[in-house]
């Protein structure tokens, strides 16, 4: 409940898409640095699943990507709850080529992510947070970048797409007896909006991370 003495935040942590992360109390007077955060939401964000591979399949005469995932029935079935069964709305697949590799990534819209986040807030808090609150973002996509060019040369991605999940577990080393997918979306791709652009800066930034910057 809201006291007489406390203040609106000047800057606020909005928890956005973690795979397997089940709703979090939106949270107040933190630092900016993460460690500030809980032990328990920092090993969720670092133990979530991540894909280990992606398939390139044939699904309605398109080639679709396939992440390869732990848990990914579990994956799939948090994020169509976390969307509101609307993943198309909530993500952007973007497909990036760098020289010697290419990413393929799920990337959540950070601003539906805030919206969301100040309704929880106001219910939780009964307060608004001001227009110029300061905002920091926890978040991790579903990323999986390639160690080689692989056949990225020889796709090319429609306006939207569908993607695919398929468990680790079922994998064999047989490639041709790949277990059928499970296919959600669609979802829109690439593009050049401010969603697409924070998509790269982020795959920018995780090839800067590991050292495979350009």
């Amino acid at each position: 409940m809201k006291t007489a003495q406390q203040e609106p935040p000047q800057k606020v942590i909005c928890i956005s898409y973690v795979p397997l992360l089940w709703a979090t109390e939106p949270m107040k007077n933190y630092s900016k640095d993460i460690t500030t955060l809980s032990k328990k939401l920092i090993k969720a964000v670092e133990e979530a699943p991540t894909p280990t591979a992606c398939l390139w399949a044939n699904h309605n005469d398109r080639m679709t990507p396939c992440f390869v995932i732990e848990r990914a029935k579990a994956v799939v079935d948090h994020l169509l709850a976390w969307t509101e069964n609307q993943p198309g709305e909530w993500f952007r697949l973007c497909v990036e080529k760098a020289k010697d590799h290419y990413h393929v990534v799920l990337f959540p819209n950070l601003m539906k992510s805030k919206d969301r986040f100040s309704v929880q807030w106001v219910m939780i808090h009964e307060e608004i947070i001001p227009e110029n609150a300061h905002h920091e973002f926890v978040f991790r996509p579903l990323h999986f970048r390639s160690k080689n060019l692989g056949m990225i040369e020889g796709v090319h991605l429609s306006d939207e797409s569908m993607v695919g999940f398929v468990d680790v577990k079922d994998m064999s080393n047989d490639l041709t007896k790949i277990p059928d997918p499970t296919f959600i979306g669609p979802f829109k791709t690439n593009g050049n909006d401010e969603l697409a652009k924070c998509a790269r800066e982020y795959l920018k930034s995780a090839d800067l991370r590991d050292g495979r910057a350009e």
